[in-house]
């Protein structure tokens, strides 16, 4: 009776790897199946812990970050400015549940494995949507049609682009693969890289580059000849609306950068008038009482649904209490992506995964600094699934050498 339980479990297990499989397959190409297969990952899950009483479970360093930063959103929810419309948003918490799902259903090869098909999937995803945009739909590029995924707008699809190219690049370089898979990775990483191009998403062009130099300045100097060498490339051999739009990069001119500035300068103002606890989530674009007080206009009002900064957006909504509880969890996160690379960043199999992840966050830090991705489900599904599997690789390495450490 006993191994008839254990043979069922082991196919619950089984099937929750094949459905996070389908996960990395879908993530760049559809969110609604993407966050089905990890749906169905997690109702196997829950139904695995019910039939083991929940014995499995164990703590982790970033729990007490995760739970702090819930309860200030909570606090923030119901002090703000309209805590109905708050509410409304609130099941984004629920997102956290995808680092526990990963951390306890992860091993390291099923992680190599899986990480590997998301960077296939993610060039074949370009191709399709440059196929589906350009030659079928015969769209012409420019900034009113930037290359967008299939179901995600083009910031959306540069966030998501960036985190895998880092991802990819620090697997080829730094794991061992086969000549097939130097050759599929390589392939991929170089559609991807065009791909984020034509997004022409600057936060997300500004996050890989600095993803590839921390990769230099930490891992391997020669990474700043090859950031050099790409930016160099890249901009030589750009189509003329690539170079005009990295070119604005540096232009305080720009529409969009004065739009942002516009945008923060208001949010700053806000800030000062509600400082503890902020207006609630869900609320910048609802806050019209503070329009005649803060004066803002054209583009600037016109786009103001939210921040576009993760780090603007929680000073704003969640006050100085949520904003220090979200700066505590992106320092936890940090430190477990890098106890990652010092735990397996030596190790030949594993070390590409390790230096992806943490590279990866890196450039999804960036990112953040000039767009609003934290609750961006398609982006942040990436991230917790990234910081699960470093949880569980991580727990793995732990145990192993305690068993060690013991005989």
């Amino acid at each position: 009776m006993e191994s008839d339980v254990e043979e069922v479990n082991r196919k619950l297990e089984h099937l929750i790897v094949l459905f996070l499989f389908l996960y990395c397959c879908f993530s760049s190409i559809s969110i609604s199946a993407a966050e089905t297969a990890l749906g169905i990952a997690l109702i196997l899950w829950i139904v695995t812990l019910i039939k083991k009483r929940f014995k499995n479970l164990s703590r982790s360093s970033i729990d007490l970050p995760i739970i702090t930063f819930i309860i200030f959103r909570l606090i923030s929810t119901f002090a703000g400015v309209d805590p109905a419309n708050s509410l409304l948003k609130l099941k984004e918490v629920g997102l956290f549940i995808v680092v526990y799902l990963i951390q306890f259903n992860m091993n390291k090869n099923a992680f190599v494995k899986l990480m590997k098909t998301m960077v296939y999937a993610g060039g074949i995803s370009v191709v399709s949507r440059i196929i589906y945009m350009y030659l079928i739909k015969g769209l012409k590029f420019g900034l009113a049609n930037r290359l967008s995924g299939f179901s995600s707008g083009y910031m959306t699809f540069g966030s998501i682009l960036t985190i895998i190219i880092l991802f990819g690049i620090s697997v080829l370089f730094f794991s061992e693969n086969t000549n097939k898979e130097k050759a599929f990775l390589g392939v991929s990483i170089f559609v991807l890289v065009i791909g984020l191009g034509l997004t022409l998403t600057r936060s997300a062009w500004i996050g890989l580059v600095a993803g590839l130099f921390f990769i230099g300045v930490f891992k391997e100097r020669v990474f700043l000849m090859i950031l050099i060498g790409l930016v160099i490339t890249g901009f030589l051999f750009s189509p003329p609306k690539i170079k005009d739009r990295f070119i604005s990069i540096f232009s305080s001119k720009d529409a969009t950068v004065q739009t942002r500035f516009q945008m923060w300068s208001w949010g700053w103002e806000v800030f000062k008038d509600r400082p503890v606890f902020g207006i609630g989530p869900n609320n910048v674009k609802k806050y019209k009482d503070v329009w005649d007080k803060y004066k803002i206009e054209g583009e600037a009002k016109n786009q103001m649904v939210h921040q576009h900064s993760n780090f603007m957006q929680m000073l704003v909504t969640l006050g100085i209490s949520g904003f220090l509880s979200y700066i505590w969890l992106l320092i936890s996160m940090l430190f477990i992506f890098i106890k990652g690379v010092k735990n397996l960043g030596s190790d030949k199999h594993l070390s590409g995964v390790t230096w992806g992840a943490l590279t990866g966050f890196v450039g999804f830090i960036v990112t953040g600094v000039f767009e609003f991705n934290f609750f961006d489900s398609e982006v942040t599904l990436l991230i917790f699934f990234l910081l699960g599997s470093i949880l569980a690789i991580n727990r793995g390495y732990e145990e192993h050498k305690a068993v060690i450490n013991e005989d």
